[in-house]
């Protein structure tokens, strides 16, 4: 069995001039379709390496400030060493002062006594 192509139909040149401006039309919508859909995806992609800009510098200001910190921390830590040295020799010289006047004052009441 054989299937009879089916037989073309004669079109004026009226008919083939709006299909063809129909056609151009639609390749025209589509090219300015395919234009505005070009623009959008440079502008997401430069959306995106400016977002990956931004994290990088994110992270390396997360590094910079964690280097800080423990910066600060080691400062914190001779700061109170330097504290408590000059805390230690004021107790010490009051220890001495104080250790003196005991001693002049237990003197002298010796003295008093006699038995100096």
């Amino acid at each position: 069995m054989r299937m009879e192509t089916p037989t073309p139909i004669p079109i004026n040149t009226r008919e083939h001039e709006e299909f063809r401006r129909t056609i151009e039309a639609e390749f025209s919508r589509i090219a300015d379709e395919n234009n505005r859909q070009n623009k959008r995806l440079s502008d997401l992609e430069n959306e995106v390496k400016e977002n990956r800009a931004i994290i990088t510098s994110i992270h390396d200001i997360q590094r910079s400030l964690e280097t800080i910190c423990k910066e600060l921390t080691a400062q914190g830590v001779r700061l109170k060493t330097l504290e408590d040295r000059d805390g230690q020799k004021w107790r010490g010289a009051v220890k001495i002062v104080f250790t003196a006047l005991v001693s002049a004052l237990v003197g002298w009441f010796f003295g008093q006594l006699g038995l100096i």
